[in-house]
């Protein structure tokens, strides 16, 4: 049964309820993790034709931080992490377009879960949608081409496809009983 989260229950942002201490620990640590899986991606040839094609591993990493530590710790650890795989492996170009995707992508699927109207699955599917929405719209920006919206059916369809995947992982790390219990006890 997928997690769902309802207005009436839903969880104050951990940001607010967790000692700062503890928050920058659990932060780090799922900022280390989201590193670890980025660069493991990045030794996984994937045999697909199209361009920017990503089974966005580092996303488990960020799908939890939001579960278990709400919008604010999400988005630091995504942020840091491209930060950290920019200089790293990839390179200012690359990470410019991680930034603009990853950004978005976070933001959307903070904006979902508020919502309380979807699961899992669907928050990391919207991420998935709107990473590859904000990594477009910055390539036709830069280059001027609009044409690169062509990509955008493949594209969606593999976002489609890697937001279930991480979706299914991230419920799975969810429900590793008590997770979330460990994470706000102090």
């Amino acid at each position: 049964m997928p997690i769902r989260t309802d207005t009436k229950s839903k969880m104050r942002d951990a940001c607010t309820t967790l000692p700062p201490v503890r928050m920058l620990t659990l932060c780090a640590v799922l900022t280390a993790v989201a590193l670890v899986l980025s660069y493991l991606e990045s030794l996984i040839p994937l045999p697909v034709p199209v361009p920017g094609v990503k089974l966005g591993f580092a996303n488990i990493a960020v799908l939890s931080a939001l579960y278990l530590l709400g919008g604010r710790g999400a988005f630091a650890v995504n942020i840091i992490r491209i930060l950290l795989a920019g200089l790293m492996f990839t390179g200012f170009s690359a990470m410019l377009y991680a930034l603009a995707g990853g950004i978005l992508g976070v933001l959307v699927m903070i904006l979902l879960k508020r919502t309380g109207l979807f699961s899992v699955f669907g928050v990391s599917v919207g991420g998935a949608t709107a990473h590859i929405a904000g990594q477009l719209s910055l390539a036709v920006l830069v280059t001027h081409t609009v044409s690169i919206f062509m990509l955008l059916p493949a594209l969606l369809i593999s976002a489609v496809l890697s937001g279930l995947l991480i979706g299914f992982i991230a419920q799975l790390i969810l429900r590793t009983p008590g997770l979330k219990r460990s994470v706000h006890e102090y």
